[in-house]
């Protein structure tokens, strides 16, 4: 298969009300938007709020054949159980994407690109709740791997996500501008 028809694993992991599933569910809708073949699943455990949860979403211009992800080639991770779940699944050079306030340990290895940002920390002081959080670092992860045009995915936020439009509208743009902050430093 050349890299033409290579299918792209994402993998947004967090606890049950972190809004991992929503997050899967735009970045779906903006892929196939933008002209990519798209599956999108999702799963979480009996308690759905507090329970380890996931949404996945695989992508490419090539036939997708497999329904989830094994081997994501992008991590979120909302909860250190998501992250001691899934970091040794992304193989050698895959992103792994960590929320800082939520996971206090800082996580390092030379296998993979690691960001930590602190999204729910930004999400409480700037947008007065953490449901936001999980758009901060949907716009963080966008604006480091530049996988989806910018102007697609904030359209697929606006077709999935109805309500508080002007705050989710801030939280994705508030995820772009700290990868600004995180280049800096």
């Amino acid at each position: 298969m050349d890299n033409s028809e290579r299918i792209y694993e994402i993998c947004l992991g967090g606890i049950g009300g972190q809004g991992v599933m929503l997050m899967a569910k735009i970045m779906g809708e903006a892929l196939s938007n933008d002209g990519y073949n798209v599956l999108q699943t999702q799963a979480h455990g009996i308690e759905a709020r507090g329970g380890i949860s996931y949404g996945e979403v695989l992508y490419g211009h090539g036939e997708i054949n497999r329904l989830c992800v094994t081997k994501p080639d992008i991590l979120l991770a909302l909860s250190e159980s998501a992250l001691s779940a899934y970091a040794g699944k992304v193989p050698e050079n895959g992103y792994i994407f960590y929320d800082t306030y939520m996971i206090k340990d800082e996580y390092r290895d030379n296998l993979h690109k690691i960001y930590g940002a602190p999204f729910t920390e930004i999400a409480i002081k700037e947008l007065g709740s953490a449901i936001y959080a999980n758009l901060i670092a949907m716009g963080f992860i966008n604006g480091i791997t530049k996988i989806i045009n910018p102007v697609i995915l904030q359209g697929a936020l606006q077709v999935c996500v109805k309500s508080n439009k002007k705050n989710n509208c801030k939280a994705l743009q508030r995820g772009y501008e700290e990868v600004k902050k995180y280049n800096a430093e």
